[in-house]
């Protein structure tokens, strides 16, 4: 009996987190694409106040594009949001990877192929994250989640023993 309460809370927790991962998600890729859109009209706007020269503030640091050509500003404007652009990709597919794992959560079960590989890209873009933040804290997120994607998928294996058995 504890087995199937068990199973029931895993499916309940599987949609709740399913549909937040999805919330969450589409909020977090809609603030990429706003700060994208307000990043490339501040910095034409900072170019028309600083006479022909911009200069802004980026991630705290301030960047000048002192002595660049009027048309390597606009490009390395338009560089940079093409890296918010890229992490509205990013953000989108780590969500789309993570959902995978709690809809087969929800479906009552957890081993299939799909949470596994949900688990890998998940931790391949934490990976890329990491490297680029340089930040060692979500490298071991991106190594944990790796590890359970090999749990998961010795799980999907006995899943699979189990199945034929019966």
């Amino acid at each position: 009996m504890t087995q199937k309460k068990d199973l029931e809370k895993m499916m309940k927790w599987g949609k709740v987190l399913d549909t937040c991962t999805n919330v969450i998600g589409k909020i977090i890729q809609a603030c990429c694409a706003a700060s994208a859109v307000i990043f490339v009209i501040f910095c034409f706007y900072m170019k028309n106040i600083n006479e022909g020269t911009m200069k802004i503030t980026f991630l705290g640091q301030d960047v000048s594009f002192a002595g660049l050509p009027t048309a390597a500003q606009y490009a390395v404007v338009l560089l940079m949001a093409a890296v918010f652009a890229l992490a509205v990709f990013m953000v989108g597919d780590f969500a789309k990877a993570l959902r995978s794992v709690f809809q087969s959560m929800a479906a009552g079960r957890p081993f299939e192929e799909a949470a596994v590989k949900g688990f890998k890209r998940s931790a391949l873009w934490l990976a890329i994250i990491g490297v680029l933040a340089a930040n060692g804290y979500v490298l071991v997120m991106a190594a944990f989640l790796l590890l359970f994607s090999y749990v998961f998928s010795y799980g999907v294996i006995l899943q699979t023993e189990s199945d034929e058995t019966l």
